[in-house]
């Protein structure tokens, strides 16, 4: 038989997974991260989870800035990360490990704390 208190557990687990909203941090490395190799913007799109619009301010302030390069190719935009980009994705990929780390060890307390809450 499972334990009422355990689905509960997983019950709030999932919905943090649902409902959780990515830090600009989070966003920037996800873009950083599609751009390593030169790609398009629908393929970066896909890989950071952007709509367009969303996708096309976070695009312009990265290149602004010089994190990524853009190149363009008759009408279509291509983007890649520059060496200034590399030295934020390390930045930026130690952050989000943290992130997730401090998530799991979160999640782990939870555990322990709601066997008191019995």
């Amino acid at each position: 038989m499972i334990d009422v208190s355990l689905l509960y557990i997983i019950d709030l687990s999932i919905t943090k997974l649902m409902t959780k909203k990515r830090s600009t941090a989070e966003i920037i490395y996800s873009i950083l991260n599609a751009c390593r190799e030169r790609t398009n913007k629908t393929k970066i799109m896909y890989a950071s989870a952007l709509n367009f619009a969303e996708l096309k301010k976070y695009l312009e302030i990265l290149v602004k800035n010089g994190y990524l390069k853009e190149e363009q190719e008759g009408k279509n935009s291509y983007y890649s990360v520059t060496e200034e980009g590399n030295k934020l994705l390390q930045i930026l990929e130690k952050y989000v490990n943290v992130i997730h780390e401090k998530e799991e060890l979160e999640t782990k307390l939870q555990d322990v704390l709601s066997k008191f809450k019995e």
